[in-house]
């Protein structure tokens, strides 16, 4: 979503032309914008659909059956919350238990209300005159009768737009007061993440074989949980969109254009799953894999050794531990953003291949690794970032490869303590008295 106005307020290098107040203004009502009109949509859908609905379909539990007949039928005009909206009505004749026949228009069991007369009035088109229906009135009010008991459960999913845009305005709105009350310096710490130690308390974790694991890099398992969360909810509005097709085909009959319009979501939905099956396998498919050290963190010219511990079982086509130095840089370019990775240094520690791994027992590999010399230390600020790990490439028989980072620390050795100069006092020392030179003859040298 975006928060800037370019309009209002553009940056060009370390130049800012426009309003800083009226951008953070426009941004603010964009903000609330989005709250209202979420809001509105959900008053809107609850009011008028879906809670004298599920209002309906309670108190019609309690109903009497009766038999019913078809008089007339038409389409009625309804304001909706955008436009106006079209509701198909019949009008059934019925007799109670107790008393005297009744005549009476309803739309509860006939279609939905819908923005298009052409669709409601094919709703109508399954009724003919003097058909024979059953239906369900209240016995305190025998006016007051439906075609059909129960209610829809799928409508609720129509929240889902309007809550989402209000979830989104208040987050986008606290973000919005937050920069706007922060100075640009604590703006900036803000925004910068964490370096140095707080790195390596993160990664103090002990190990099974050796002193420390290294944790996993996590960004491949955020990126997959967005892409399920997407994933499933694609597939579930587009199964709506298909339910109800489906039940518009068997009225109208329209089976090509019905068609038309369904097979771009299927197809969609069923290429986001065929890619979050795919992404699913190379993260975590073949079984989990750990990188155990047994010195961290690690400083230029230090050698230490390690373990791979990879669990699953079946063979394996390739399995490679690497150690890897990337060199990231964020930067303008014009008025956008980018990032730019540079690989610095890359180095095998160990490759085999045609490997089968027992499901009984994990394969452990050991491995020497060694950080150059001149090897540049860990670094990460808002702007730049040097990052070494170590890289495990594993690529299953019958799936695609899977590499897994996992991050280490490069400190610089610590500074070695330089101890003082001996200080000679001059009572201490044996210097004749003729030695010492009077201030007047320093004056006169």
């Amino acid at each position: 979503m975006r928060t800037r106005f370019p309009l209002l307020l553009k940056k060009r290098g370390g130049r800012r032309t426009g309003s800083r107040g009226w951008s953070r203004a426009a941004e603010i009502i964009n903000q609330i914008t989005f709250i209202l009109a979420g809001a509105v949509g959900a008053w809107w859908c609850l009011t008028d659909v879906l809670l004298p609905e599920r209002r309906l379909a309670n108190e019609s539990e309690g109903f009497v059956a009766a038999a019913g007949q078809v008089i007339d039928q038409r389409v009625t005009v309804r304001p909706g919350l955008a436009e106006d909206e079209y509701c198909p009505e019949l009008l059934v004749r019925f007799e109670p238990q107790d008393g005297l026949a009744i005549t009476a228009w309803t739309r509860h069991g006939v279609g939905r209300d819908t923005p298009s007369r052409a669709e409601a009035e094919a709703a109508l088109d399954r009724f003919t005159g003097d058909q024979s229906v059953d239906c369900w009135y209240d016995p305190e009010r025998p006016n007051r009768f439906v075609l059909a008991k129960g209610g829809r459960w799928w409508p609720w999913f129509v929240l889902v737009i309007p809550v989402s845009l209000v979830i989104a305005g208040c987050f986008g709105l606290w973000r919005a007061l937050v920069r706007v009350q922060a100075s640009a310096e604590r703006r900036a710490m803000r925004g910068a993440p964490a370096s140095g130690r707080a790195d390596i308390a993160e990664q103090e974790s002990p190990g099974t074989r050796l002193a420390h694991r290294l944790p996993l890099d996590g960004g491949e398992g955020w990126r997959l949980s967005g892409m399920a969360a997407l994933c499933v909810l694609w597939n579930v509005l587009a199964g709506l969109v298909v339910y109800q097709a489906i039940g518009l085909e068997s009225v109208s009959g329209r089976i090509g254009l019905t068609a038309l319009a369904v097979a771009p979501l299927a197809a969609t939905g069923a290429w986001m799953v065929r890619s979050l099956w795919r992404d699913a396998t190379m993260v975590g498919g073949f079984g989990a894999t750990r990188v155990e050290i047994d010195q961290h963190p690690l400083m230029p010219g230090q050698a230490c050794r390690g373990m791979l511990i990879q669990s699953g079982a079946g063979r394996v086509r390739l399995l490679s531990v690497s150690l890897v130095c990337e060199e990231t840089a964020a930067y303008l370019q014009g008025t956008d953003s980018r990032v730019a990775t540079l690989e610095a240094f890359r180095t095998e520690l160990h490759r085999e291949r045609g490997l089968m791994i027992d499901g009984s027992k994990p394969h452990e590999l050991g491995f020497e690794l060694t950080i150059p010399e001149a090897g540049p230390l860990a670094f990460r600020s808002a702007h730049n970032a040097v990052r070494w790990a170590i890289e495990v490439r594993l690529a299953p028989a019958h799936a695609a490869e899977a590499p897994r980072r996992f991050p280490l620390v490069v400190v610089a050795p610590a500074p070695t303590a330089v101890p003082d100069s001996p200080r000679v006092r001059l009572s201490d020392a044996a210097v004749e008295p003729e030695a010492i030179a009077r201030p007047s003859e320093l004056a006169s040298r």
